[in-house]
């Protein structure tokens, strides 16, 4: 269950908390169309394998808005975990009563050993602007591990630093992101766009989890059957 609270400010600011998850979304909308848009999650599973998911070479078949990656070429990497490719992927928009498919190409760089996913704009296309940064650590502070609402029986320090699996190991997710369409609609439809722009995050952490939990039964059905 989300709950909302709307702060009014000169900047149109608004923000939701899903208690449940362990997610927050903040969403500014400043200089006309242009959103920005900070989410903060956990989720019970090593950082590594998190970045794994988020940096697959074509994760189409993971995230809903990715309906396919159409191009991929690498430009830099020192084969040591820093990566630069050249990404597009055709996505799908929907706004009100109108629909269709997109391509955007983007200039993708990662970092392994920082937990850093970085991507921009190669060219302009639907978006104007499209950018963002996503940090993926392992989850430290008794803050961050509490929002994953370990057993009481298992104090945080031991559950923090147990190494039976990865279930119990937690990461935390930071995503910095800016969003402007090329196409800008008059107000008070522009509006719409933060709703929109908070959706699609929220989407992506919802998509993530499945992914997670898909991994997780396989590989306990894999142990079962060892």
């Amino acid at each position: 269950m989300l709950e909302e609270s709307h702060v009014s400010t000169s900047s149109e600011e608004s923000s939701e908390l899903d208690k449940q998850e362990g997610t927050e979304v903040k969403v500014t909308q400043r200089d006309g169309f242009l959103c920005k848009v900070w989410l903060k999650t956990h989720v019970k599973f090593p950082a590594s394998r998190v970045f794994d998911v988020l940096a697959q070479p074509d994760n189409s078949h993971i995230f809903r808005s990715i309906k396919a990656i159409t191009y991929r070429k690498v430009l830099e990497d020192d084969h040591k975990g820093k990566q630069r490719c050249e990404i597009e992927h055709e996505a799908e928009w929907k706004f009100l009563m109108f629909g269709g498919r997109f391509r955007t190409r983007l200039y993708v760089s990662q970092d392994r050993q920082a937990g850093k996913l970085d991507f921009q704009l190669a060219e302009p296309g639907m978006m104007k602007n499209f950018e963002g940064k996503w940090s993926i650590k392992p989850a430290q502070s008794p803050a961050e591990q509490s929002a994953l609402k370990p057993p009481r029986w298992l104090h945080l320090p031991q559950w923090a630093s147990r190494e039976a699996g990865d279930d119990n190991e937690a990461t935390c997710l930071e995503l910095e992101q800016s969003v402007c369409p090329n196409v800008i609609p008059p107000p008070p439809l522009d509006r719409l766009l933060k709703g929109i722009a908070k959706k699609q995050v929220l989407n992506v952490v919802e998509d993530l989890r499945k992914e997670i939990d898909r991994i997780k039964k396989e590989e306990a059905k894999a142990k079962q059957k060892a």
